[in-house]
């Protein structure tokens, strides 16, 4: 089983590759490529609030089967 802390951990570290490699993408790929007309702050509002919801939703995942496979129930 993992502890609260390193479910955390886990999280904030993939989630920090995520978010680097998307402001990468972005810059490199999708605004170049698609021609979308934007700017590198509003690029990094959106992927904040996204991966801050990726966070929370992978930590609460991670905890939620740690509990069913405490329970029994995997």
């Amino acid at each position: 089983m993992q502890s609260k802390k390193l479910s955390f951990l886990e999280q904030l570290v993939d989630k920090a590759f995520g978010f680097l490699s998307s402001l990468v993408i972005w810059a490199f790929v999708i605004v170049p490529v698609m021609g979308y007309d934007s700017n590198m702050s509003k690029n990094i509002g959106v992927t904040v609030v996204f991966t801050v919801w990726s966070i929370a939703r992978g930590y609460g995942t991670r905890r939620f089967f740690n509990w069913l496979s405490m329970k029994g129930y995997l």
